[in-house]
């Protein structure tokens, strides 16, 4: 059955719909100056092998074609789709590279890392217009970086002090490049039983440096992590807090003027029931809305639901009870109304449909992100 069309929304994390193929990687010799191929394109990525090698795979959105696949290694640090490229940190060499949908591969130089770092990340923005990384110097300090994605403009926009056992991790690069978003996390703070969190996430203003802490951070107490997500264009984040320390577990903040403009309880969730919230993630719906998991009942042996919630109503609804399945949400299709998903701990990619609740796994492989690349005007 063919799958909804695309529907690429720049400010948004969004996905085309993906097809059913099974990985076979082998490496691709592709020269490092190949033009970019024309197109619309689904990308995905599988399971590192036993050489830690990982297909690296391009299908083109309209026919399903598989028209680009290389093998590549990305290490510890996932590989991310942004604007017309994926890039990932070779995990030899240290450097940041960038992937056109040709499957030619370059380094990108301005945002390379000293011979002496002891930690890097890069992150660029949602559409690719960014490019953000993290220098972690020997003795603890962080030094977080900027530049448009050609190299223009490259600068240091903050250095922040931190022991080196105190994480800093970057986690949203606005897509107009004017904010840049980080966790900090002592050594002695740990996550929830079940999802990966934040601990106190900051706000670098890039223009002038300054670094501010988000309003309510840290929002899960000063000795954890819980789940949260700032939007794409850095004017919206969720949060969602242990059960124990509110009623409206799960709050959203207007990153603007510092207002909280929507508390959710959670409803869905049997009386009675020990549970844990985590994975939220924004919608492209008009108006804004949002999506959650809760995991509910006894340690090791928890059930999933899938909760929508809409900012503007209040009104919350149960998507789909997973059972023991537990998926993580990657984007979204057909204007909002089918989200896509991964199993935690598996390379695949799963169809959940909003309206029935209705899922199936529609491909093999980790979806990255779609890809737009237009043809060169003559």
């Amino acid at each position: 059955t063919p799958l909804p069309s695309p529907t690429p929304l720049d400010d948004e994390e969004t996905a085309a719909a993906p097809d059913d193929t099974t990985p076979a990687p082998q490496p691709t010799d592709i020269p490092s100056d190949a033009a970019p191929i024309p197109g619309t394109f689904d990308v995905y990525i599988g399971a590192p092998d036993e050489s830690g090698s990982q297909l690296l795979r391009w299908v083109e959105g309209a026919s399903s074609r598989k028209i680009t696949e290389i093998s590549v290694q990305t290490g510890e640090q996932s590989a991310v789709r942004a604007g017309e490229y994926v890039y990932y940190v070779d995990p030899a060499s240290g450097d940041p590279i960038r992937v056109n949908t040709a499957g030619a591969e370059s380094v990108v130089d301005f945002a390379a890392p000293p011979a002496d770092a002891s930690a890097y990340q890069l992150l660029p923005s949602a559409t690719g217009r960014f490019l953000g990384w993290l220098v972690r110097e020997p003795d603890g300090t962080a030094v977080i970086s900027l530049a448009a994605a050609d190299g223009t403009d490259a600068r240091t926009i903050a250095e922040i002090e931190a022991e080196p056992d105190t994480a800093i991790q970057l986690i949203r690069v606005s897509n107009d490049g004017s904010q840049v978003f980080f966790d900090r996390r002592p050594a002695d703070i740990t996550d929830g039983e079940i999802f990966i969190g934040y601990h106190e996430i900051h706000i670098i203003d890039a223009a002038s440096g300054e670094v501010s802490v988000a309003p309510g951070e840290p929002a899960c107490g000063e000795d954890r992590a819980c789940g949260g997500r700032v939007s794409p264009d850095g004017a919206y984040m969720v949060r969602t807090l242990p059960p124990a320390r509110s009623g409206t577990p799960i709050i959203v903040t207007n990153l603007i003027n510092g207002s909280n403009i929507a508390r959710f309880d959670t409803p869905t969730v049997p009386a009675g029931a020990r549970y844990e919230i985590g994975d939220p993630f924004f919608t492209p719906t008009p108006g804004g809305s949002l999506i959650y998991i809760i995991g509910y009942g006894a340690p090791g042996l928890e059930n999933y639901q899938i909760v929508f919630a809409n900012l503007v109503t209040g009104e919350q609804e149960l998507v789909t009870d997973l059972g023991a399945d537990r998926l993580r949400p990657l984007g979204w299709t057909a204007g909002g109304s089918i989200l896509l998903a991964h199993r935690d701990t598996e390379y695949d990619t799963w169809q959940l449909t909003v309206e029935d609740g209705s899922r199936r796994q529609i491909a093999g492989l980790l979806f990255l992100g779609t890809i737009v690349v237009e043809p060169e005007t003559p």
